[in-house]
């Protein structure tokens, strides 16, 4: 496991390590990272969808459009 804290993805910063997370009935686990938005909202989110970028707002963003 990679370790992302500090790391800035879109508008949010990896603040700490929050857990796995299983899936795949059990077979694997995702590392979920609590990351604060430029908002100031916080979110939970798992490290592969950071990294791919397929999350990068907290739902902000979202609604700011």
């Amino acid at each position: 496991m990679k370790n992302e804290i500090g790391n800035t993805y879109g508008r949010l910063t990896v603040i700490e390590f929050a857990g796995t997370k299983s899936t795949n009935r059990g077979k694997s686990r995702l590392a979920m990272w609590k990351c604060a938005c430029e908002c100031g909202a916080t979110t939970v989110v798992n490290g592969h969808d950071l990294r791919r970028g397929n999350t990068t707002s907290c739902g902000c963003f979202k609604r700011d459009r």
